[in-house]
């Protein structure tokens, strides 16, 4: 009988599918994410179900679509009774975890405590990163109640309103949604060392690791050893050419559009000629004047 095979889950945020060496992208390099994708299951065939953080990963840790869900947008709160990739797995007997960004619940970030395992004995998320900060010496306390009133409600900047020291590190995600912040700080090295903890007291059992990352998701932090290339060096690129060269259909439905302009424009006129043939204005019901600068 074959092995059990542990599962880790990576996933990144905002990313374009093509944003990776593997994609075949000259533009960007990625070694180490490369050499991973070759031992690796990669999704290069999958549709996101909705443009927005809530709905989308609701879609895909519960294989149903946001309609399905009444989850449209990132006002709604998360679907507790239905059942996850966690329920599946643990019902497989997998030990599971979760450790990154989830963000299945409206609007906020800044999770207090809830019934959000979902199906995961280890649920590390961003509650996890001000208590990490913490363990770093990096702030010695903070007002939960204060962080959980006035931070993020959708917009990184209004992080800035947070109080006392903590303000030092959350106001580098307010600062023009970019800069530069030491490895050890960052919301991906918190659930790393969350992750990892994990494993190593969980290693000896078929394992389901649910590993979100919260980049390349603005704002945009950039290790200080790294130096990216300048934009004189980049490719050009012409996307417009490119993304009608390999879309048949939308260059169909373009040409469909072009061909009936000159038919459309040809039945407005008509219909505007006899409109005013008729006089057709000053038929009841027809027209209302409405003066614009009477108060």
């Amino acid at each position: 009988m074959d092995k059990i095979k542990n599962i880790v889950w990576i996933l990144t945020d905002s990313q374009h599918f093509e944003a990776a060496g593997y994609m075949n992208n000259k533009a960007v390099q990625t070694p180490n994410l490369d050499k991973l994708a070759e031992k690796s299951k990669t999704f290069t065939n999958a549709y996101c179900q909705a443009p927005i953080c809530v709905p989308s990963r609701e879609s895909f840790i519960t294989g149903r679509y946001p309609s399905d869900l009444g989850i449209l947008h990132n006002k709604h709160g998360h679907a507790s009774s239905a059942e996850t990739l966690g329920h599946k797995f643990q019902k497989a007997g997998f030990k599971t975890c979760f450790s990154g960004k989830s963000h299945f619940i409206a609007d906020n970030l800044l999770f207090s405590e809830h019934d959000m395992n979902r199906g995961f004995e280890r649920y590390a998320d961003w509650d996890d990163y001000l208590h990490y900060l913490r363990e770093k010496f990096f702030f010695s306390s903070f007002d939960k109640s204060k962080v959980h009133e006035k931070c993020y409600q959708g917009d990184p900047r209004n992080l800035e309103y947070i109080e006392g020291e903590v303000n030092r590190c959350i106001n580098m995600y307010a600062k023009e949604n970019s800069g530069i912040l030491e490895d050890e700080y960052t919301v991906e090295r918190c659930a790393y060392e969350r992750a990892s903890d994990w494993l190593d007291q969980n290693h000896e059992d078929p394992f389901f690791l649910f590993y979100s990352l919260y980049r390349p998701h603005a704002p945009l932090f950039v290790p200080e050893d790294v130096e990216g290339p300048s934009l004189d060096d980049l490719p050009k690129l012409d996307w417009s050419e490119q993304d009608l060269a390999s879309t048949p259909s939308l260059r169909q439905r373009i040409a469909f559009m072009n061909s009936n302009e000159d038919a459309y424009n040809a039945n407005l006129d008509l219909a505007i000629k006899y409109s005013e043939d008729q006089d057709l204005s000053k038929e009841p019901g027809r027209k209302k004047e409405i003066n614009s600068y009477n108060s």
